[in-house]
């Protein structure tokens, strides 16, 4: 059977772009696997999820629990330097076996600076998930601890990747949400308060239609962006969700459907709370960074009322409640489970 060798496919491509006279950026920031990951038989999960936090402690319970509602079997939470407490709140989910907690701010202590390695912290972060849990799980979704995966209609996540079982990788357009009208965060749930997205992305802001991307783990040969994956032939590509192919361009698609999974991306939540998060850098981000505010003004110049995910929200507080009266929710406060190094 002929193969192709992911970097040897990488070398060829650095050939002709310097033969161009091109270097495009995001090839020169992909990460490869040193090997491909060989899938456990059986594995423990059929879905896990993947998410680096930084002091989101607040919206973690929430976060967690509804994905579990949705199928989702076990998170690889990677804590990237949280001050909250991030790890005391995960803790009775680390010992229920739910959740692997890495400590991702300490792994990373003394590469500041090797070659490789800078801006890419969560990328740095997928690869070394895949590479040492990839085996445990036969799909593993990619997203943020601000993104709330879940399918258009009826079912849980697991019944409707029984029918995608042909794909190595499948990408789930988001819709951004904005403020809906908070300036400060109101008490409750993030899934019930916040209600307007942006009705239509605008094809000149391609962060407003963008994909997270459910992957088999062992198809997996690099990562090319938070968003996109290389898979078995060594370069970028996925399917949607009525099995378009696309690569590493995910926004440039015009039929963006979610007519069968969805991804709610709750880009600031309440003006307050986006203003905090945009004051602190995160770890790797140059210290002057403080965010796309003109991302927020495209989302709030035109939206429309979506309360789909809502259809969850009362069997989501019902257990949330039972969690809090059981004592296995605590309310927060700092990590120390450390994965394996490669």
């Amino acid at each position: 059977m002929f193969s192709v060798n992911p970097e040897t496919v990488f070398k060829l491509e650095q050939q002709s772009w310097r033969f161009a006279g091109l270097w495009p950026g995001a090839a020169k920031r992909r990460l490869w696997l040193s090997q491909p990951v060989t899938q456990a038989d059986p594995t423990q999960h059929y879905l896990a999820v993947f998410a680096i936090v930084r002091s989101e402690g607040a919206y973690l319970t929430e976060w967690v629990e509804f994905h579990r509602m949705m199928g989702v079997s076990h998170f690889f939470i990677y804590d990237n330097g949280s001050n909250d407490g991030t790890a005391d709140l995960l803790h009775p989910y680390v010992n229920e076996g739910l959740v692997t907690l890495v400590n991702w701010a300490d792994f990373l202590k003394g590469w500041e600076g090797v070659a490789g390695t800078s801006g890419r912290t969560q990328k740095l972060a997928m690869l070394h998930c895949i590479a040492n849990f990839g085996h445990l799980a036969e799909w593993m979704a990619f997203i943020d601890a601000d993104e709330f995966l879940f399918p258009s209609t009826e079912g849980s996540l697991t019944e409707v990747l029984h029918g995608y079982e042909d794909l190595d990788s499948l990408s789930v357009y988001w819709h951004m949400f904005g403020t809906s009208g908070h300036t400060r965060k109101p008490p409750g749930l993030v899934t019930e308060h916040f209600t307007r997205r942006l009705r239509q992305p605008r094809a000149s802001c391609k962060h407003l239609s963008r994909v997270k991307t459910i992957v088999r783990p062992s198809a997996v040969r690099g990562v090319h962006n938070s968003h996109v994956f290389m898979l078995r032939h060594g370069y970028p590509e996925s399917w949607t969700e009525h099995r378009r192919k696309i690569g590493h361009a995910d926004h440039r698609l015009t039929n963006r459907s979610t007519d069968v999974l969805r991804i709610n991306h709750y880009y600031s939540k309440s003006l307050a709370e986006y203003r905090e998060r945009r004051a602190v850098p995160l770890l790797g981000q140059r210290s002057d960074f403080r965010g796309d505010d003109q991302l927020l003004r495209f989302i709030e110049s035109d939206t429309v009322e979506d309360i789909s995910i809502q259809r969850f929200v009362p069997a989501l507080r019902d257990r949330l409640s039972t969690e809090s009266e059981d004592g296995n929710v605590v309310q927060i406060s700092g990590p120390r489970f450390i994965a394996r190094e490669q």
